[in-house]
């Protein structure tokens, strides 16, 4: 680490807009991909107050990110640490093109969404559709102790943790 490196933190929680996309490029490597709403209030000049709604791209590398494309769906609440990205390009005409993500290294689980009819249940019969699972998963982590084949050794060194979580710079 550098004398004059920046901060660069950033911890979100919202949405998924959409159900969550994963690219495999080799064996050991994947990339899962999706967008939350974080949704916010301000007071106007009149008094009122208006909600709106900031909408924010999301990578999450690794076994994270296989868990959360598995186990994530349109509509999932996630609560987020990681690091803000940039990607640069050149677009056809020579004009210089930039894009800006999160890139997570810790995914919390708050509610869990099926990513479709076809879902299958988690380990130990978790229901994922009823309205009493809110809250019961908390990350990828937890996901991967119900069933330690999931990911061998994901789990290692985590025992006795309050709220268990999954950095990826350890998987």
């Amino acid at each position: 680490m550098g004398k004059y490196d920046d901060l660069n933190s950033v911890l979100l929680e919202g949405r998924l807009v959409k159900d969550p996309t994963i690219k495999t490029f080799s064996s050991e490597s994947s990339v899962c991909n999706f967008t939350i709403a974080n949704n916010y209030s301000y007071k106007q000049k009149d008094g009122t107050y208006k909600q709106d709604a900031s909408f924010v791209d999301i990578q999450v590398w690794g076994k994270s990110g296989v868990l959360c494309n598995q186990y994530l769906g349109k509509g999932s609440i996630v609560r987020l640490r990681g690091r803000i990205s940039q990607v640069k390009w050149e677009d056809e005409n020579k004009k210089t093109k930039s894009k800006i993500y999160v890139t997570a290294g810790h995914v919390e689980f708050r509610q869990c969404t099926p990513k479709s009819e076809n879902f299958e249940e988690l380990p130990g019969k978790t229901d994922m559709k009823s309205e009493n699972n809110v809250g019961k998963i908390k990350s990828a982590e937890s996901v991967a102790r119900m069933d330690p084949k999931i990911f061998d050794g994901l789990s290692k060194g985590c025992e006795g943790l309050e709220e268990p979580s999954v950095d990826t710079n350890l998987v």
